[in-house]
């Protein structure tokens, strides 16, 4: 009994190591009152993972949708200190804005750093960054839908709505209607 004692005293003890985790815990397109964005539940991130903006919420050109991340070391996990906390545009427009103010320095175990990321894409384009924390990776990626604005006749008969506004289209008959698409000029 004393032998298999001191056999297991000689077998190496497996080491504690900090685990850090990303945490999508909500998301928003009212960042005034941090009204939610339904159906967004707090989700692990997986390193390497890609977090598709469409898959949380539609977004149009000059929309906000504010995404708030929370980075965890696990609880009973050391301490562990961030050394690597950045985001990377791709593309010549940044629609992803970091809204840190501060960057987690250490985390002791079971503490979490929250912070968030603005996409606000200023046009009907893809685009995409990349967060890194330390030695993780993730992507993330959206697209905007343009606007649209529809002009269309009374069908009444009364005077058409483009008249009304000076757009210089030509009269259409009562009863018929237009719909124009006009693009989005900012």
């Amino acid at each position: 009994m004393r032998t298999l004692w001191l056999l297991l005293l000689l077998l190496p003890v497996p080491a504690l190591r900090a685990e850090l985790q990303l945490w999508l815990v909500g998301a928003t397109k009212d960042p005034l009152t941090w009204t939610p964005v339904p159906g967004v539940q707090p989700a692990r991130v997986n390193n390497g993972a890609t977090l598709e903006m469409s898959a949380i919420s539609q977004v149009r050109e000059n929309d906000i949708l504010d995404l708030r991340f929370e980075l965890r070391n696990t609880p009973g996990s050391p301490a562990v200190t961030v050394n690597t906390f950045r985001m990377q545009q791709n593309g010549s427009s940044e629609a992803f804005i970091p809204l840190w103010k501060t960057l987690p320095g250490t985390l002791a175990g079971g503490a979490k750093f929250t912070f968030e990321i603005r996409f606000l894409p200023p046009k009907p384009l893809a685009y995409e960054a990349i967060l890194v924390i330390d030695n993780m990776v993730f992507t993330l990626r959206g697209s905007a839908s343009g606007r649209t604005v529809m002009l269309e006749t009374d069908t009444l008969g009364a005077a058409p709505t483009h008249q009304r506004f000076h757009l210089g289209f030509r009269q259409r008959p009562p009863g018929r209607e237009l719909h124009q698409e006009l693009p989005h000029r900012e």
